[in-house]
């Protein structure tokens, strides 16, 4: 964690808040019982395939005003079994900043000309409907979008 911060991938209250998890994640791992669990009987066992049925994804686009009511739907959505991302922009150029909701979709916060990409620019002119389609873009592989190929 120290030579991320050094390289300036992490902030230093990112560092006191990681270790702070590792260390309540250690204790926590010290209270549970062990032997509860039986060993596989063969060592690749642990490794087959995990079925699993495809879950219906979806990516909507907001206003800043409209964002709690996009959430509100989303996490009914989600709780149907989606797997949901919810965009709400601003006219502004504020960075974009993208999080787990506790309901469980995907946001991400930001301004309609404002940096999304570590990469991008700090500015960049642009319309609703092209936004929305680059960072569509940007997420379909990993959010199971349909569009993921494109």
């Amino acid at each position: 964690l120290l030579r991320h911060m050094i390289a300036g991938r992490l902030e230093p209250r990112d560092v006191r808040r990681l270790m702070n998890r590792l260390d309540a994640g250690y204790t926590e791992g010290q209270a549970r019982r062990t032997g509860e669990h039986r060993l596989v009987a063969h060592p690749v066992a642990a490794f087959r395939p995990f079925p699993s049925a495809p879950r219906p994804a979806s990516f909507t686009v907001v206003r800043g005003v409209r964002g709690r009511a996009a959430l509100e739907e989303a996490a009914r959505r989600v709780a149907a079994g989606g797997i949901e991302t919810v965009l709400v922009l601003s006219l502004t150029a504020l960075y974009h900043r993208v999080f787990f909701d506790a309901r469980g979709v995907w946001v991400q916060r930001g301004g309609l000309f404002g940096k999304s990409d570590r990469d991008a620019p700090v500015f960049r002119l642009t319309t609703l409907r092209r936004r929305a389609a680059r960072e569509r873009t940007r997420v379909a592989e990993v959010r199971g979008l349909e569009d993921a190929g494109r």
